[in-house]
This record gives C-alpha cells, structure tokens and sequence, in this order.
C-alpha cells in the first residue's frame, strides 16, 4: 500500500510529435504499464552516460596549430626549401604530442568509466 510519502506529486512535462506520442504509447502497451511508469522506466532504469569533450576541445586546438606549421613547411618545400632537421624534430615532435594526447584521453575516459562516472 503506498504511503502519502511515496505518492508521486510533481509533473513533468515534455513536448512530443504525434508520432512520438503514439510510439510511447504503443510501447507501453506492449508492455503492459501506464504511459507515465514506461517513461519513469526509460529515466531511471537506464545508465545515463555523460561525455566530457573538453579534453578533446584542448586536443583539437594544439591540432589546428599544428597544421598551420605544417602548413608553413610544406609551403616552403613546394617553393624549392630543403626541410632542416629543425622543422623535422618539430614535426615528429607534434605526432608525439597528439599521440600522448589521444592515449591519455582514451586512459581517462576507461578510467571513469570503470568507476562508474
């Protein structure tokens, strides 16, 4: 028996298509549960999963001046320049960071998902 305690007060509102309301319901149906006890289920009998991409913002940032200096080089060998060791060291300088960079976000993101987060 349900006590006053437990008696669900709040309404939540969503707006939906027709055709979205008609999925829900038949869903429902299939089911065989309210409309409002099929949606509680898909909330809060399924791991929600949240991403975060900052990592990857920061990644993305050191790759655009990369290729600008990549950019730079391969303009200067197109114009006849050998590559000096400089803009070598500092090619294979920037795989290195952009592979470091894509391990540790790939070790974090294992990490959090292995402490549930």
């Amino acid at each position: 028996m349900k006590t006053k305690a437990d008696s669900r007060t709040e309404t939540v509102k969503c707006r939906v298509t027709v055709e979205e309301l008609l999925d829900i319901d038949e869903k429902a149906y299939q089911l065989q549960t309210s409309r409002s006890d099929y949606l509680r289920r898909l909330i809060f009998d399924k791991e929600v999963v949240i991403y975060d991409f900052s990592a990857l913002d920061n990644l993305t940032a050191q790759i655009g001046k990369i290729g600008v200096n990549i950019n730079q080089i391969a303009k200067k060998l197109n114009q006849g320049d050998n590559l000096d060791k400089g803009n070598a060291e500092y090619l294979v300088g920037a795989m290195e960071t952009i592979h470091e960079s894509i391990k540790k976000i790939y070790r974090d993101t294992i990490k959090k998902k292995s402490e549930g987060g």
